[in-house]
């Protein structure tokens, strides 16, 4: 049982700024892990990239402070899961957490002809979400009016299975990995997997290796967390500046910097005038313009820097190419959000 672990209250530290790759352990929901991280740590804000159902496990991208104004930007990131399908049941939530609604007899099914059923998924396919989900529809949460036994139409979405292998088939539980788009929802793959294979099956397993550029071998867990709390209440740095230095070194390659985290948005660099106006709220001059990490149009979102610190995401008024021949007092970009 993952509870919450009471601790002495201590300043918030708005300094700590970055994606924290978390490993979610089973039993808790994607908030009660944010609470129980934001405990730890002693963030002044904290979010996630990402909902995991609270039987998963894996990866949980944590934001701390400004990086949660970065959240819509990691959601629609590809995702890598593995996973246990058990034939045989089908469950009302499509997983192990669910009410048996029916079962079936297991058919005597070769490993080929199952690894067939899974390479039918792959490309673009069209997904029912399932009654239970966290989706709205009428205003309403779709989980919400399941518990109450209503039952209603749901458009179907796209989403993309771009690989999908089979690990082994040790019936009547199949074990999977599969990389797909985010939004994908691997109950309702494996629910329509049981379909194809005439038995019908549910999700009882799940765990998330990839979201997006973030891994699990990078991965810090809640313990592991909890202890490096304890230390820091030993050592006590002083200020918060001194705080997040600490953390960050402590953390190594599980604190990802928000400029890493965002790598296909080009990075822009600005002199120092430049980043005193950015901070106002003020638009980017060419002239303020000291690096461009990659090419973009006028229109795309790019990320405003000091080296390897993330200071705003804004949106290009002017492709990169033109700024080399354009005034230096032109605009080129205007700020969106400022990541503090």
């Amino acid at each position: 049982m993952h509870s919450e672990r009471p601790r002495r209250p201590r300043e918030t530290n708005p300094l700590l700024q970055g994606v924290l790759v978390l490993d979610k352990p089973p039993g808790l929901t994607s908030q009660q892990a944010v609470s129980r991280a934001k405990g730890a740590l002693s963030a002044a804000r904290v979010g996630h990239g990402g909902t995991l159902d609270p039987f998963a496990t894996g990866v949980l991208p944590l934001l701390l402070n400004g990086a949660t104004r970065i959240s819509a930007l990691l959601l629609g990131d590809d995702k890598v899961y593995q996973g246990v399908a058990h034939l045989g049941v089908v469950t009302d939530t499509l997983d192990v957490t669910g009410k048996v609604l029916e079962e079936r007899p297991v058919p005597s099914l070769a490993p080929a002809e199952i690894r067939v059923a899974l390479e039918g998924f792959l490309g673009e396919i069209e997904q029912v979400p399932p009654m239970y989900s966290a989706v709205k529809v009428g205003g309403q949460r779709l989980y919400r009016l399941a518990r109450k036994q209503i039952e209603i139409e749901r458009a179907p979405k796209k989403v993309r299975i771009d690989e999908v292998e089979l690990l082994s088939a040790d019936l009547p539980d199949v074990e999977f990995r599969v990389r797909c788009s985010g939004g994908t929802y691997v109950r309702a793959l494996v629910d329509d997997l049981g379909r194809r294979l005439g038995c019908g099956a549910y999700l009882s397993r799940l765990r998330r290796l990839r979201s997006g550029s973030f891994r699990i071998e990078d991965a810090v867990s809640l313990d592991q967390l909890d202890a490096l709390a304890d230390a820091f209440a030993s050592e006590a740095p002083p200020g918060p500046a001194a705080a997040a230095e600490w953390w960050a070194r402590e953390l190594g390659g599980a604190l990802v910097p928000l400029r890493q985290a965002l790598p296909r948005i080009p990075a822009v660099g600005l002199s120092d005038a430049g980043l005193s106006l950015v901070a106002q709220g003020e638009p980017v001059r060419a002239g303020d313009v000291r690096e461009v990490s990659a090419d973009f149009e006028a229109g795309d979102p790019i990320l405003l820097v000091r080296g390897t610190k993330a200071l705003a995401l804004a949106r290009a008024a002017s492709a990169s190419r033109h700024f080399a021949e354009i005034s230096p007092r032109a605009v080129v970009a205007r700020v969106e959000r400022l990541l503090r």
